[in-house]
């Protein structure tokens, strides 16, 4: 796409869903990644500034004043994620409501894509196979400094189904993640826990399975100020996870109950051993657990 206005006449195929907050360090990178896409196709990219305290707000103000028909951030008057008042729904609540597009990609605002030709690939291979709702791709991690750090998940499978979703750990970051809107719904229980990532993979996979693009295309930046490690959801993580699951399962009409069970398994084994670590008692707690939740 040429980066010229865009009337509200035209056709918009891709919404690009961004969620930003103190990311003066990153915000401008991660904006610039996406105006960098050569595309076919027009695409707006909407934003969710969740009342920075730092310059992120002034940051998306020029690149509105810019690009005012392509970048359309809104500003929260209260930090929405410390009050909780959405649960997880930040982007369903802010971002995908205005969407135009009839796929939407998402990046947060510290992340960035490293392709110019993600959207494309990903646009091009849904447009010629209906039956697929999404498509993801890998993603490296890297340090502030832009150290590579490795790969998010190594060996990421070639498709993923629904069962794949009901998993220990989220299958690919978000930031690889290009869907059909209309795959995507809104379940009461996304009010009630703390892993949008994974219940959204979950939600868009039940309508259709999730085909892997070639290519390290994006990068997830680790840093100190990042969401997952907030200390609520680092202390609350593994009960967060069980919580998750369940709600998944039932979604899917309980179809995955064994692999259910052990991925929460999974979890409750490791708050046992984190309550016991580096006590007399670690080897033994250890020992039993296997029995008692076998994975």
């Amino acid at each position: 796409m040429k980066l010229k206005e865009i009337g509200e006449e035209q056709k918009i195929l891709v919404s690009i869903c961004c969620l930003t907050y103190n990311h003066e360090k990153f915000i401008a990178r991660s904006i610039e990644s996406m105006l960098s896409q050569v595309t076919n196709f027009n695409f707006e990219i909407l934003i969710n500034d969740d009342f920075s305290q730092d310059s992120t707000k002034s940051i998306l103000l020029d690149y509105q004043k810019k690009y005012p028909s392509i970048i359309k951030p809104i500003f929260q008057k209260e930090n929405i994620f410390s009050t909780q008042k959405y649960g997880v729904r930040m982007n369903p609540k802010f971002n995908f409501p205005r969407a135009r597009g009839k796929y939407i990609a998402l990046c947060e605002g510290d992340d960035y894509w490293g392709s110019n030709n993600k959207l494309q690939e990903q646009v091009d291979f849904l447009e010629l196979n209906p039956l697929y709702s999404g498509a993801y791709h890998d993603t490296d991690m890297v340090d502030e400094l832009g150290n590579n750090l490795g790969s998010f998940r190594s060996n990421l499978p070639d498709l993923l189904t629904i069962e794949d979703t009901i998993a220990i750990y989220a299958p690919f970051h978000n930031s690889s993640f290009l869907f059909r809107k209309d795959c995507f719904s809104e379940p009461e229980f996304l009010n009630n826990i703390r892993s949008g990532d994974m219940a959204q993979f979950s939600i868009v996979t039940a309508k259709g399975d999730l085909k892997k693009i070639q290519g390290i295309k994006s990068y997830y930046v680790k840093h100190p100020g990042g969401i997952t490690n907030s200390t609520s959801l680092v202390n609350n993580y593994h009960y967060d996870r069980i919580h998750l699951v369940k709600m998944l399962n039932n979604f899917h009409e309980m179809k995955f109950t064994k692999k259910a069970k052990k991925v929460i398994n999974f979890h409750k084994r490791q708050i046992y051993l984190l309550k016991y670590q580096n006590t007399w008692m670690e080897k033994i707690v250890s020992k039993f657990l296997t029995l008692r939740y076998p994975i």
